[in-house]
């Protein structure tokens, strides 16, 4: 009898032990897997990041009186930025995706700038090295000062640059950029081109109309390539062309 009631209690304490060891084991797989959940999904992210492949959102503010400029009640809110290794490409569209415009660059070859309206579209293809349509073409462009000023921006850390520009009511600019976002041509079809990194706040005048930019969005995700080409609906145009088309069309004022 003892002797059973001895192997009754060894045999419950053995059973013990292993439930607190199949416990910690159980304990460990699972700390384990949440680790490799954390590992997996940050080295998903260094993957994506490093690809440099994704979309940045602005939100868009427009610095010219509406009263002077009413089109400017419809115009876009918001451009989206898309890149991927070689390519880059801004689009604007608003009023019920009825109006819209955007500049495209391909691998530091070419910069197209195309516009849509009430199904009118056209488009205007010149060298990246030229200046992109729209903007005032001014040789001696160039960054007046780079601060030590700093802040962060849709959560990345962005330097402070001083921007000479070539116009009366926009003789400056203040931009922001970042180095923690590599992205190919994202500078060919504005003024900024001596500016080594991604812009999250800037300020131009576009076809007119000056604007300011400031992202508030950042996505690495997979870019179909067809974002990066003009359909074949776009009619091509001269420079001249479609300047007095836009002229007519938008920057008219009362």
């Amino acid at each position: 009898m003892k002797k059973n009631f001895y192997r009754k209690i060894f045999i419950t304490f053995e059973s013990c032990k292993l439930i607190v060891i199949l416990r910690k084991m159980k304990y460990k797989c699972l700390l384990s897997l949440v680790l490799l959940i954390v590992i997996l999904q940050y080295s998903c992210e260094n993957i994506l990041e490093s690809s440099q492949e994704g979309v940045i959102e602005y939100e868009v503010e427009y610095l010219e009186d509406e009263d002077e400029l009413p089109i400017i009640a419809i115009l876009p809110s918001k451009m989206h930025l898309s890149f991927k290794e070689g390519f880059s490409t801004s689009k604007m569209s608003g009023f019920a995706s009825t109006f819209g415009f955007g500049y495209l660059s391909k691998n530091n070859a070419k910069t197209s700038f195309y516009f849509y309206m009430m199904g009118q579209k056209y488009f205007f293809e010149t060298n990246s090295k030229d200046f992109a349509f729209g903007y005032i073409e001014d040789k001696n462009l160039k960054t007046d000062s780079v601060t030590d000023e700093t802040k962060k921006i849709a959560g990345y850390l962005c330097n402070k640059a001083i921007i000479k520009l070539p116009y009366k009511d926009l003789p400056k600019a203040e931009i922001y950029y970042t180095d923690e976002i590599r992205i190919d041509n994202s500078t060919d079809y504005h003024p900024y081109k001596s500016i080594n990194g991604a812009l999250m706040k800037f300020e131009i005048k576009m076809i007119g109309i000056r604007m300011r930019f400031t992202a508030k969005n950042v996505k690495f995700i997979k870019i179909e390539q067809e974002t990066f080409e003009i359909s074949e609906d776009f009619k091509k145009m001269t420079k001249e062309e479609l300047t007095k088309f836009l002229s007519d069309k938008i920057t008219r004022k009362k």
